[in-house]
């Protein structure tokens, strides 16, 4: 598994809350993680999680908001933004930029974290965090069992999305027909054409395609 690169995000960063000096904790790290600080624990060091620039915040948004109100329209679940922090094996707290619980995978919430994998997460890509969506976090979801990750890359123009095969390693899925299409959330599809056109379609036009409204 590739390392976690220094970064703006790490532990040094100006103007930051600083953490606690030396390796912490799970449980030292959840004392000290409130909730005005957006931070992941990994190996037991902070990783402090720069602030998404408008491209990043518009894309995150527009997945978050068509991928919520289709799971709610639909009873499969819930959808979570940045905010949901997921305890993953091999001592790490990961903070996606979304994530996806069905109905039974509610159970596994508790006050402060998702004990455990979701059935699906997705990563929109920042310059600072290419190799750690692509690789790091790649590993990490397919080790912790995330049945499905979805990587939007805006530097390359560029959706993928893979799913679990024989829940052991990940296989990509073909785009078809100029959609990525869900296999853990059925009936729900993203088109790369929607995310890297000119200009965001309007979420409603989207979800009347994908049958997210009645």
């Amino acid at each position: 598994m590739a390392t976690v690169p220094r970064s703006s995000h790490e532990i040094d960063d100006p103007g930051r809350k600083p953490p606690p000096p030396g390796p912490l904790t799970e449980e030292e790290f959840l004392d000290w993680c409130d909730e005005d600080t957006k931070a992941e624990w990994v190996d037991g060091k902070v990783v402090l999680m720069s602030p998404a620039n408008v491209q990043h915040a518009l894309l995150s948004g527009f997945f978050y908001r068509v991928l919520s109100d289709f799971v709610d329209h639909h009873r499969l679940g819930t959808a979570f933004n940045s905010d949901l922090m997921i305890r993953l094996k091999n001592g790490r707290l990961r903070i996606p930029d979304l994530s996806f619980l069905t109905n039974q995978g509610m159970s596994m919430l508790s006050d402060k974290l998702c004990d455990g994998a979701p059935s699906q997460v997705a990563e929109v890509v920042s310059p600072d965090s290419k190799d750690r969506d692509w690789l790091d976090k790649y590993a990490e979801y397919e080790d912790a069992g995330v049945a499905e990750y979805w990587i939007v890359d805006p530097l390359e123009d560029r959706l993928a999305a893979f799913r679990l095969k024989g829940g052991k390693r990940y296989s990509p899925i073909d785009e078809n027909d100029g959609k990525i299409a869900s296999i853990v959330v059925r009936g729900f599809y993203l088109r790369p054409l929607w995310l890297f056109g000119d200009e965001l379609p309007k979420v409603a036009a989207v979800l009347k395609e994908l049958g997210g409204h009645s």
